[in-house]
């Protein structure tokens, strides 16, 4: 699983740049039919509406730092990667600074990996 945690993390590498570039089409790529992503102030977003968020605001991500990044298989098809992030936003094109702790949920699907969900929590 060793290689499997690489392949998943460069998926993830790939995942932030798309956010920051609003890059949908690759994240419509990457994001599972059933993900569920939880943000820091709890507002939950399907795929269909992350993606609308994502081409049409309000939230627009111009950078999203990880430190502390932790991967682990639970299991032969999911892979957890948790971390601590700042991330800087423009929520109606009002700058925000956030910094929460997050939980990444990886899983298998048909062969390829698909970002399952997220859930972060505001640190301050």
């Amino acid at each position: 699983m060793g290689d499997e945690l690489q392949v998943v993390m460069a998926l993830e590498d790939a995942r932030v740049a798309a956010l920051c570039e609003q890059d949908a089409d690759t994240l419509d790529r990457l994001l599972s039919d059933s993900m569920v992503y939880v943000h820091s102030t709890g507002l939950l977003d399907t795929k269909q509406s992350f993606l609308d968020h994502v081409r049409h605001g309000p939230i627009q991500y111009k950078s999203f730092e990880r430190s502390n990044v932790e991967a682990h298989a639970a299991g032969n098809e999911t892979v957890i990667v948790r971390g601590v992030a700042a991330a800087g936003i423009e929520f109606d094109g009002k700058p925000i600074d956030l910094n929460f702790r997050y939980l990444a949920v990886w899983v298998q699907h048909g062969g390829a990996w698909r970002f399952e969900a997220w859930q972060s929590s505001n640190t301050g």
